[in-house]
């Protein structure tokens, strides 16, 4: 069965009597109708990250009415015009609210965000919410150009529990704010194609909106990162999981492999020694699978003596 959103906040469900399944490489998964070995007619495209699109496709682009879900719960149902989202939608927040909202290419266009409740205008945008002494106090949503905050509000600002969406709709926060900034635990993800967050998940610490302290997160490439962070980059000790089964133990400086560290591979081999911006630098040694080692000195990732 295939999830469709025919109005606002409610999504039904429509049978296909006929549905095939196909498996990518990538980890997306495919269920729906298929003509000539294309994604052709009424299905679910989930992609390996998380979000899905449910709706019509012919030979393998999303067109026609469909919607596109988030993992955090948001979704947009619009419609997709040469693989693209194109023209006025409907998106609903993980806590249900909703908004008029074009869509633009692969992206949201926040710019023209209206609200299905009545607002007053505040600062650069609008406010929908509890009010004391003239500003947001209590809980509510703001809205404008730059993106969408719900959540508490304490004199005039964000703080509290909450969540925020930015930009073009790609990158999303849910957690603790402080002064209108992600500060506390929280939870950061990204679409793909977001400029803005080079991770696409990051659970953990926050301060002054960006990631810092202990966290884990998930990259681009599916790999999974267990380590301390400091003003938004790794830094310090950690654990990266590759999803070839790769898996790297220690230190880590500016997102890369820096200093001592040991790198497993799925068959068994392994390096133990210096890394320098992600390649083997310093003194080190190779570890067989049987156990055999060889050790060695490396320049830039070249063996130079050993």
């Amino acid at each position: 069965m295939i999830i469709l959103s025919k109005t606002k906040g409610s999504p039904v469900v429509q049978d296909i009597d006929k549905i095939d399944r196909i498996e990518y490489q990538s980890g997306s998964v495919y269920e729906g109708e298929v003509f000539d070995g294309w994604r052709d007619g009424l299905g679910t495209l989930t992609l390996s990250y998380g979000s899905s699109r449910h709706g019509y496709w012919r030979e393998d682009h999303p067109v026609g009415r469909g919607t596109f879900f988030w993992p955090d719960g948001r979704f947009w149902t619009g419609y997709w015009v040469d693989g693209k989202k194109q023209g006025k939608g409907i998106l609903t927040l993980p806590s249900g609210n909703s908004f008029e909202c074009e869509g633009s290419g692969q992206s949201l266009d926040l710019r023209s965000l209206k609200a299905f409740n009545q607002g007053r205008d505040y600062g650069s945008g609008t406010y929908v919410g509890d009010w004391k002494d003239g500003k947001p106090h209590g809980k509510g949503y703001f809205f404008n150009f730059g993106g969408i905050c719900e959540g508490e509000w304490l004199n005039g600002r964000m703080h509290g529990k909450g969540f925020k969406l930015y930009g073009d709709g790609n990158q999303a926060y849910s957690g603790d704010f402080v002064d209108w900034k992600p500060h506390g635990e929280g939870v950061m993800t990204a679409d793909w194609n977001c400029r803005l967050f080079h991770l696409r998940e990051y659970r953990g610490s926050f301060e002054n909106g960006q990631p810092h302290g202990q966290g884990s997160c998930i990259t681009f490439k599916n790999s999974v990162i267990d380590g301390c962070f400091v003003g938004g980059k790794l830094d310090g000790l950690g654990t990266m999981t590759g999803s070839d089964g790769a898996i790297y133990r220690g230190n880590f400086s500016n997102n890369m492999f820096n200093g001592m560290g040991k790198m497993t591979l799925p068959d068994g081999r392994a390096y133990e020694g210096e890394y320098k911006d992600d390649k083997l630098h310093g003194k080190g040694k190779i570890i067989s699978a049987d156990g055999e080692v060889t050790y060695g000195h490396w320049d830039n990732g070249k063996l130079t003596s050993g």
